[in-house]
């Protein structure tokens, strides 16, 4: 009996651990993340985890004891039982389906399989991201050759040592040159001297954020080409995309701007005279520092105000010129202006219409001394005419031998009028009485030797008549001009 006893207890203990270890198994199977499944050699359904049924879209019990091939509505059910039944020999394989899971979509699963003791030991896996990534990439990278093969901006493609893989025909076509002198060449050795830091230093900044926008300058062929380029970095391949569009136009334009307009500074700051800029309002935009010395204020106090506010006198000369400039683009004129300080001047002024910038530009010449000038010569002019005329002595003004001007009593003793005389030369008055040539002639040499001379002359007038004339010469008056007084 003891014996049967211990019999039966030595007989209890590998069933008990049989348990356990099945117990084990059903809960490593039932709980692991992996997707278990196990079918007979039929192709039934033995067992199925949880995660399998997730992926597989099935309930269990459902499908427990049903077979494999009932539910796999994709899959080829003639080959899937072929590749299956193959597995027998090898003992091992794997196998791809494509099948309908929730909402019609679908799902990409690879299956490694293996075949022991007549049943089919499946472990799925779930490939539909990846296949989506897969499939996503090679539609772009169709579309991006289509792409790269047609727009019209410049297109090179490099690896991350600045190596050129490839080029597009538009850049080919805007650099005038061939795609086999890109192919394999280092992008740094187009890159011009003073451009090459900036474009080292953008080049490590698409390392880190994966793309970058910049200017760069480049010399193709001996010729020199400013772009704008926009960089990324393809993730999948490691390479560099770079997208150029040529700005050399545009580039050498704003050049010569900057040239033009710091020329132009320097002019307008160097001038001599006022420059003033207007808007179509005609309050002043700009003024160099002339024309804050010439109306006496400040830069504060001449900016922002109208140009007319320092008009002396709105009259019809005034309004005139406005007419002019408004209907012509462009006047000359002369008007006074009361500066800031009080002070009168009269200013000297051409202005000018600037279509394009909407502005006026004045240049101001303070023409107030020789005004003043022209005006004492006037006083004085006339004080000269009334002596002039009024003197007894006959008085001539001549240069380079052409008289000037001669007074009353000159036209007495000559006997001949103002307004022959006037314009002739002494050779032409000569000619009116020949005899008279000799004399005259000799004092004229006496003349430009020495600068008073006194002589008196008989002279012949016409009908025989004979004067005796006394003549005074004062050179160079004034002006290379000489003055000759005659008494009868």
């Amino acid at each position: 009996m003891s014996n049967v006893t211990e019999s039966m207890g030595n007989e209890t203990v590998p069933n008990r651990n049989l348990t356990v270890e099945t117990n084990l198994y059903e809960q490593f199977f039932h709980i692991s993340k992996e997707n278990f499944m196990i079918c007979d050699a039929h192709f039934m359904i033995k067992d199925i985890n949880v995660s399998a049924c997730e992926l597989l879209c099935i309930n269990k019990e459902e499908k427990i004891g049903k077979c494999l091939l009932s539910f796999l509505e994709i899959v080829s059910k003639d080959n899937l039982k072929e590749e299956l039944e193959s597995f027998h020999e090898n003992g091992r394989g794997s196998l791809d389906w494509v099948l309908t899971g929730e909402n019609d979509c679908i799902k990409h699963i690879q299956c490694k399989v293996e075949y022991k003791q007549e049943h089919y030991f499946f472990v799925l896996h779930d490939l539909t991201l990846s296949k989506k990534i897969e499939k996503d990439y090679v539609i772009s990278t169709k579309l991006f050759k289509e792409v790269f093969t047609r727009v019209t901006d410049g297109f090179l493609i490099l690896d991350a040592e600045y190596t050129i893989i490839d080029v597009n025909g538009a850049f080919i076509s805007g650099v005038h040159t061939d795609r086999d002198s890109f192919i394999g060449r280092d992008m740094r050795d187009f890159v011009t001297e003073r451009a090459l830091p900036r474009f080292l230093s953008e080049w490590e900044k698409i390392k880190h954020s994966g793309k970058n926008k910049s200017t760069t300058e480049l010399v193709i062929e001996g010729q020199r080409f400013f772009f704008d380029f926009y960089t990324y970095m393809n993730y999948y391949t490691k390479e560099i995309i770079c997208i150029f569009k040529d700005v050399t136009e545009k580039t050498l334009i704003e050049q010569e701007l900057r040239q033009s307009n710091e020329i132009l500074e320097h002019v307008y700051e160097q001038a001599y005279d006022a420059i003033v800029l207007t808007d179509k309002k005609d309050r002043i935009v700009k003024a160099n520092e002339k024309a804050f010395k010439m109306f006496e204020v400040t830069e504060a106090n001449l900016i922002g105000r109208r140009m007319d506010d320092f008009i002396l006198k709105k009259d019809d000369v005034y309004y005139n010129m406005l007419a002019k400039l408004l209907n012509e683009g462009a006047v000359r004129e002369e008007l006074f202006f009361l500066m800031g300080n009080g002070q009168k001047k009269l200013l000297e002024f051409t202005s000018k219409k600037i279509k394009d910038a909407d502005v006026n530009v004045t240049i101001y010449r303070n023409v107030s001394e020789r005004h003043e000038m022209e005006k004492k010569l006037r006083k004085s002019e006339k004080r000269f005419r009334t002596i002039f005329d009024g003197m007894t002595v006959g008085l001539v003004l001549w240069r380079d031998n052409y008289i000037i001007d001669i007074n009353g009593a000159g036209e007495e003793i000559l006997e001949l009028p103002k307004k022959f005389l006037i314009s002739k030369t002494i050779q032409d008055i000569l000619n009116i009485v020949p005899e008279n040539g000799s004399r005259i002639n000799q004092m004229l040499q006496k003349i430009n030797q020495e600068s008073d001379i006194e002589e008196i002359i008989q002279i012949r007038f016409r009908r025989g008549k004979k004067k005796y004339l006394e003549f005074r010469t004062k050179k160079n008056l004034v002006s290379g001009m000489h003055l000759t007084s005659i008494n009868d």
